[in-house]
């Protein structure tokens, strides 16, 4: 099962669940708060991620680029997983990345690209996401932690396509 939490374009995938509640754009409020599904999580620019899940408390920091905050951030669940995808965001650059959060040990992978702006919520197939944003598209395999290949520098910047 794939629970998922965040705003956007719709999701794909395996989805049993999309029930969604997104209480806020982190640029423009002092946090992002998730409540649902047992959990109650707090999100600040800073990248501080605080609160309690299945009766477990997370705390830890998503690493960011030096000077950057976080703009937006998408959070899905798989049965052994939290996978969570954040923009990172300085004036007008914008960044998107994801760290995987294991459920048993709460232990945070290192810090993966899932390519520019304009994240669009992965796809999800047996082992594999599909990461995809402006200029990217990639396979990862939640499994050996690695993508198996990944396009980037796809983003036309002289036409804007």
């Amino acid at each position: 099962m794939i629970i998922l939490f965040g705003f956007g374009n719709s999701a794909f995938g395996q989805v049993q669940s999309l029930d969604v509640k997104w209480h806020g754009n982190i640029v423009d409020t002092d946090s992002m708060t998730i409540s649902e599904y047992g959990k109650s999580i707090t999100i600040l620019p800073s990248g501080l991620v605080k609160g309690k899940t299945n009766n477990e408390f997370i705390d830890f920091t998503l690493p960011l680029d030096k000077d950057f905050h976080v703009a937006s951030v998408d959070w899905f669940e798989t049965d052994s997983l939290h996978i969570i995808f954040y923009q990172e965001s300085i004036g007008t650059h914008m960044s998107t990345s994801f760290v995987i959060l294991e459920k048993e040990s709460f232990s945070v992978s290192e810090k993966e690209s899932a390519g520019g702006f304009n994240f669009r919520k992965p796809i999800f197939k047996n082992q594999y996401m599909y990461v995809r944003s402006i200029g990217t598209v990639g396979k990862y395999d939640l499994r050996k932690r690695t993508y198996s290949w990944v396009h980037s520098d796809l983003y036309d910047r002289e036409r804007g396509t």
